[in-house]
């Protein structure tokens, strides 16, 4: 699981590493480029976290929900 801040944020560098990790560390600086454009567009606030109101509505989109 992504490790969360006190407050129950998931922060960007800890989201980025679980993706890597779940990829198997088989991504390209490419790969690492569109993960962190996809952790930016569900951060809506600009916090470099996001909450679980951000990251449900970003899984939404995604899934087309």
């Amino acid at each position: 699981l992504v490790r969360r801040s006190n407050d129950g944020l998931i922060l960007k560098q800890a989201f980025n590493h679980w993706l890597i990790d779940w990829l198997s560390n088989k991504t390209t600086d490419d790969d690492a480029m569109v993960l962190m454009a996809l952790f930016d567009s569900f951060d809506r606030t600009g916090a470099s976290a996001v909450d679980v109101v951000e990251l449900a509505s970003g899984l939404s989109v995604l899934c087309k929900g």
